[in-house]
């Protein structure tokens, strides 16, 4: 099997999540998707939970990479950060994937998505504790256990974009990164 060959069925695997998500997607469809048979799927991912996985770690680090994108030298870390964030929630927008798996979620609270978002909080609260010890070596934020504040920072995130969306209207992006600004940045920066 080609990197090519897996790099398609993975493609297709993740049109077919983001058209019917996890639960109503099945291994026919996603080979069917791939112009190749059931059996040749079967022989590179053994179930759905593990084609699913590799899907997720896939749009996870293409995550991280939209994150590290958006750092800019010439910016301080709470202009980087909001960076970031601004980068990180037009994407999420933009992906049909995340969409669908986020509706899931709401809707039915399937298992294993819920256990594909966990990943892909902690892949955020990775990120941004390194970020947090960075700045914390250059002297840019208070003291402070960069564990416990990049997980509040992700936590307040995921509080504001999908949390809040339960039971209220959405959020404008702008007014998330205002509140994350407002509600942890601002007490971690050094004041000048």
């Amino acid at each position: 099997m080609t990197a090519e060959k897996k790099t398609a069925i993975l493609r297709s695997a993740a049109e077919a999540f983001a058209l019917f998500g996890y639960k109503g997607t099945t291994m026919d469809q996603v080979a069917k998707m791939a112009n190749i048979g059931k059996g040749t799927l079967y022989t590179i991912f053994s179930s759905k939970e593990e084609l699913f996985d590799e899907v997720i770690n896939r749009a996870i680090m293409k995550v991280v990479r939209v994150a590290q994108s958006a750092i800019s030298s010439e910016r301080s870390f709470q202009e980087n950060m909001l960076a970031i964030f601004d980068e990180v929630m037009t994407f999420r927008k933009k992906s049909r994937l995340l969409d669908k798996l986020l509706k899931e979620i709401r809707i039915a609270g399937t298992p294993v998505v819920l256990k594909a978002q966990k990943k892909y909080e902690e892949a955020l609260e990775r990120f941004i504790e390194h970020l947090l010890q960075d700045a914390l070596q250059k002297g840019e934020i208070v003291p402070c256990d960069t564990k416990i504040v990049s997980y509040s920072i992700v936590q307040l995130y995921i509080a504001l974009t999908l949390e809040w969306n339960r039971t209220r209207p959405s959020l404008d992006k702008e007014v998330v990164k205002q509140y994350i600004n407002l509600l942890l940045l601002n007490g971690l920066t050094l004041k000048q």
